[in-house]
C-alpha cells in the first residue's frame, strides 16, 4: 500500500525565479518523492535538478504553468528541494515522500498522466483526466496513488474539494492526493476531487499523475512452482 510520509511534507514560495523548501529528513532510500512546482513561466520551464517531469500543464491565457516532478529517493539526497524557472518572479513548490511504491525509475512507477489546460474563464472543470485512469487489479486497496496539483489565474479564488483530498492552497496553487480503495474499474469515485470549483472565474491548469503500488506486480510461474 502506498502511504505518504505526512511528516516529510513541505512547501515554500518566493517572488524569484527559484523557490526551495526542505524535508523534515533525509527521504529514505527507495521511496518515492514527488512535487508540485506552479510559475508564472511556461511549460518547459518548471524543473528540479536530477528530478523527472511527468506532467506539465500550462494556464494558457496567463503564460503560467503547473508542474508534477518525481523521483526515486537514492537515501543520500539533500533535504533541500530546489525548484526553477528561468526569468520567472513568483514561484510556488510543495514536496512530498511516499512509501509504498516498488519501483527502481520514475518511468515504472507511472500508471498513467494526463491534464487539462483552458484559455477560457470558468469557475469549475470535471477533471476527465483523473476519471480514466483505470485501476490496477491485485493487490487491494491502496495500491494506486494520484498526485495532482491545479493552478488557476485568481489569486482570490477559493477551490472547493470532495472529501478525503489532501489539499494546499498557496495562492495560485493546490495540491490533491487520493488512494484506490476500490478497485471499481475509475480510480476516483465523484465524491473525490474529479471536479474541482473556485470562486472567480479565471484560466487554469491540471496536472495529474497516477503512480503504482509495490502490490502491482503479476506472480512469476514456472516449472515445479
Amino acid at each position: 500500500m502506498i502511504t505518504r510520509i505526512t511528516t516529510q511534507d513541505a512547501s515554500n514560495t518566493s517572488a524569484a525565479a527559484s523557490v526551495s523548501a526542505t524535508y523534515a529528513a533525509t527521504p529514505t532510500k527507495g521511496r518515492l518523492l514527488v512535487a508540485a512546482v506552479w510559475s508564472n513561466k511556461p511549460t518547459g520551464s518548471n524543473l528540479i535538478t536530477n528530478w523527472t517531469v511527468v506532467q506539465d500543464r500550462p494556464l494558457v491565457a496567463s503564460g503560467n504553468s503547473v508542474t508534477v516532478l518525481a523521483k526515486i529517493a537514492t537515501g543520500s539526497e539533500s533535504t533541500t528541494v530546489t525548484a526553477t524557472s528561468s526569468t520567472a518572479t513568483n514561484m510556488r513548490l510543495f514536496i512530498t515522500e511516499y512509501d509504498g511504491v516498488n519501483s527502481a525509475t520514475v518511468t515504472d512507477a507511472v500508471h498513467a498522466s494526463g491534464g487539462q489546460s483552458n484559455g477560457a474563464a470558468a469557475t469549475a472543470v470535471t477533471n476527465d483526466a483523473i476519471a480514466s485512469f483505470t485501476a490496477l487489479g491485485g493487490g487491494g486497496a491502496g495500491n494506486i496513488l494520484v498526485f495532482e496539483a491545479i493552478a488557476w489565474g485568481a489569486a482570490t479564488s477559493s477551490p472547493a474539494f470532495g472529501v478525503g483530498s489532501l489539499l494546499y492552497n498557496n495562492t495560485r496553487m493546490c495540491v490533491g492526493e487520493d488512494l484506490d480503495a476500490t478497485h471499481s474499474g475509475h480510480l476516483l469515485s465523484t465524491s473525490h476531487f474529479s471536479t474541482w470549483s473556485w470562486t472567480t472565474s479565471t484560466t487554469y491548469g491540471v496536472a495529474s499523475v497516477a503512480f503504482r503500488g509495490r502490490d502491482n506486480t503479476i506472480p512469476m510461474t514456472g516449472v515445479g512452482q
